[in-house]
């Protein structure tokens, strides 16, 4: 018989990856934006959700908040910074960075 792995998917597993491949050796902040606190859970249109909303950063140039969100969980919260997540409107220059 053959063994199924699972593996843990949350908040703090999709905190950690992030910080581990984008924050190693950061100067600077990275903006943390959810698609999900805007319109809930995507299923199988998730992935163009992300873009959508990632053109839409693009043309207004703002990087809007995470919805309701009022407390980081412990775990998440020692990560930050660099991880910053955004809870109220922040300006946007689109581009690459070098810091």
């Amino acid at each position: 018989m053959q063994k199924t792995l699972y593996l843990k998917a949350g908040d703090l597993q999709e905190a950690r990856a992030i910080y581990n491949a984008y924050c190693n050796g950061r100067g600077g902040k990275l903006p943390i934006g959810l698609l999900k606190s805007s319109i809930g859970h995507g299923e199988g249109a998730c992935g163009i959700a992300s873009v959508a909303k990632v053109i839409i950063c693009y043309e207004n140039e703002r990087i809007p908040p995470n919805l309701n969100l009022n407390k980081l969980k412990t775990e998440i919260a020692v990560m930050c910074p660099p991880l910053f997540p955004v809870i109220e409107n922040i300006n946007y220059t689109p581009g690459i960075y070098k810091s």
